[in-house]
Formats: structure tokens, C-alpha cells, sequence
């Protein structure tokens, strides 16, 4: 009797780790802050790159789940300060996993959908002005008497779609929203994050 559910349970999971993929992906990320005080809303528009990688596996027929692990950076030139220009440099360090739906067209192409929640942390957040530079985390710290008012951990909830080419090609594109209030602790302040990625990658 054990040695028949051992076999039941190694059949049902060899076709699952059979149809598992490994996948290296790289590509463009735009990031927006959105701050709101009181009625008034203004976004610092950032740009930048980001890599992931990322493992599949198949669930059910058309569905599977992709975890993964990703760095991504972005940067913004600001206006100048004091006549000295200045940049705004964020590194994150994400958890996506995605729920997936593929359809196959063809042999050669198959086409996607997905939903996905992100665990977000920001790694760095550094304001760079000449031969200084101010970090922003560390800053809110301090003005704050050990209060973080932005804060690193952000919960991103994102849709996408993708295109899969001979099993080895992939193209993405996703939209994500943060859902956590990075300066909830600030009155008549919320500041959310929303974020557009397109990338290529390559499916092993």
C-alpha cells in the first residue's frame, strides 16, 4: 500500500517538475511616485532597468505559478538645487509570484496573462547633489525622532501579459501598484508607487 501512494505521488509530480521552467529576464522599468497632500497630487517620474530571475511551474492545464527574485534600479534627474544638478537613485529588491494563463498558438508561440502580487523592499534611496549626497530613509529618521516616514516595504499588486517564442524566447510587459502608503505617518500625506516593466528573456 505505501509503495503505491509513493508511485501515485511521484507520477502526479514528475509531470509538474517535467514542464518546470527556469527564466533570466532583463528589460526597462518606469516608476512613479505619487504623492498626494491634502487635494493636490504630483508624481516624480523615475526610469531605470531591472533583472529578474524567475521559476515556473505548471499547475493545471493553461495555469502555472512563477516565483522570483528580482533587482531593480531607477533614477531621476532633478531640478537644480542651489544651481548644482542633482539625481535621485532607489535600488528595490522584489518577491513577485505570478498566477498564470497560457494559451498555446501553434507550436511555435504561446500567449499569457497574469496576476501578481509583489513583496517590495527598497535596498537604497539616495539623493546625490555635487559632492553630497543624502539618503532618504536615514534622513526621515532623523527629522522624524526615529520614525521611518518612508518607508522601505512596499506591497505591489500587478497585471501583465507575455509571449513565449519556441519555448525559449519570452516577452513581458507588466503593471504594478503599490498598495502600501510609504509616508502613512505624515498628516494629509500618502505617497503610493506604481510601476511599468517591459523586458526580454531568455527561458531555459
Amino acid at each position: 500500500m505505501k509503495k503505491f501512494l509513493l508511485a501515485a505521488i511521484v507520477a502526479a509530480i514528475l509531470p509538474t517538475v517535467a514542464k518546470a521552467q527556469f527564466c533570466i529576464e532583463g528589460g526597462y522599468a518606469h516608476s512613479g511616485l505619487i504623492e498626494k497632500v491634502s487635494s493636490v497630487s504630483k508624481t516624480v517620474a523615475m526610469d531605470g532597468v531591472y533583472l529578474l530571475g524567475d521559476y515556473t511551474f505548471s499547475i493545471l492545464n493553461h495555469f502555472s505559478i512563477t516565483p522570483g527574485l528580482q533587482y531593480e534600479f531607477v533614477t531621476e534627474n532633478m531640478e537644480q538645487l542651489s544651481g548644482v544638478e542633482s539625481r535621485w537613485n532607489e535600488h528595490y529588491l522584489d518577491i513577485p509570484v505570478r498566477f498564470n494563463y497560457g494559451y498555446d498558438v501553434g507550436r511555435v508561440v504561446s500567449l499569457g496573462a497574469y496576476a501578481a502580487p509583489t513583496f517590495s523592499f527598497g535596498l537604497a534611496s539616495k539623493l546625490k547633489s555635487g559632492n553630497t549626497s543624502l539618503d532618504f530613509y536615514e534622513y526621515y529618521k532623523q527629522i522624524n525622532e526615529g520614525d521611518v516616514k518612508y518607508a522601505r516595504f512596499d506591497l505591489l499588486l500587478g497585471l501583465g501579459v507575455y509571449c513565449e517564442v519556441l519555448d525559449h524566447l519570452r516577452v513581458r510587459f507588466g503593471y504594478d501598484y503599490g498598495i502600501v502608503n510609504r509616508t502613512s505617518d505624515l498628516e494629509d500625506n500618502s505617497t503610493h508607487r506604481s510601476r511599468f516593466q517591459l523586458g526580454v528573456g531568455y527561458i531555459f
